[in-house]
């Protein structure tokens, strides 16, 4: 897929999804539903280093099973999203699950694509 391709799909989406690089976790672009699952605008998180919402070894697994498959189908994790209690930003641990996350090449990086982010807190 190209860069074009990549984007488009997130953009039209119409579901939480974003494509994050794998060496700086930076939010590269992300779809307006993002908000669902994030707690923030999409404007207002792309270019943004994501990794205090991870625990760093739930995310060095996560990619590390991606790299080797390619792509994850259905995948569950534990991450932290933001939340505004009383105007000020805080984060909150959540359990999510995404219909899939994929390893994709955008604007010459290598990069985990996920798609599809709902929060399953079951």
């Amino acid at each position: 897929m190209s860069d074009g391709d990549i984007a488009k799909r997130i953009l039209d989406s119409g579901v939480s999804c974003g494509v994050v690089d794998f060496k700086t976790n930076i939010l590269l672009c992300a779809s307006q539903e993002v908000i669902k699952t994030s707690g923030r605008k999409a404007f207002s998180i792309q270019g943004k280093d994501l990794n205090d919402l991870w625990d760093k070894q739930i995310l060095a697994d996560l990619n590390r099973d991606l790299q080797q498959q390619g792509k994850l189908t259905d995948a569950c994790y534990t991450a932290k999203s933001w939340a505004n209690k009383e105007g000020t930003w805080q984060t909150e641990e959540h359990r999510f699950r995404a219909q899939t996350i994929e390893v994709v090449k955008f604007l010459g990086r290598w990069c985990r694509l996920t798609y599809g982010i709902e929060i399953s807190d079951d």
